[in-house]
């Protein structure tokens, strides 16, 4: 970002400074009690995308980058995080907000962690997928949730 774009508007700037000071508090060690929650705030206030998305992506802390997957509206970025993320809950939320039904799918019958599937298996909507996995999937749980989704009576006839 150059020096003109950090100027375009003050809202711009405040917003530059509070992602700032987020993320330089957030390098200290023992972030607790009351320094988390006015970090978690500060992340909730933010609308730049940009900075929510680096937020989400590279603090270290799960909580704060849950906090920002929760603002996130740019689906490349919430793929990203659904998919690689080294903590299964902010992958779980990251999931939660995937709208592309292929990558739903993908990581409902391949995603090595039983939660990541089960997250995903709740956006899909392809009957013929859901009935895949409720016939396949090795977590029972996961096979349960899929068959809850189906609505098809031709297919829930065929499951049994």
């Amino acid at each position: 970002m150059g020096t003109f774009d950090l100027f375009k508007s003050e809202k711009i700037e405040e917003e530059e400074k509070r992602a700032y000071q987020i993320l330089v508090a957030s390098n200290y060690q023992n972030i607790e009690g009351n320094a988390f929650a006015i970090l978690h705030e500060a992340v909730k206030s933010l609308t730049n995308q940009n900075l929510i998305a680096d937020i989400a992506k590279n603090n270290k802390y799960a909580g704060i980058r849950s906090v920002a997957v929760k603002k996130l509206t740019v689906q490349k970025v919430l793929i990203d995080i659904a998919e690689n993320d080294g903590n299964i809950d902010v992958r779980e939320e990251a999931i939660g907000f995937v709208t592309d039904q292929s990558v739903l799918e993908f990581i409902a019958k391949y995603d090595k962690q039983s939660g990541a599937r089960e997250s995903a298996i709740y956006q899909l909507e392809d009957q013929e997928v859901l009935a895949d996995i409720a016939l396949n999937d090795d977590d029972s749980m996961n096979r349960y949730a899929a068959k809850s989704r189906i609505t098809d009576q031709n297919i829930l006839s065929k499951l049994g």
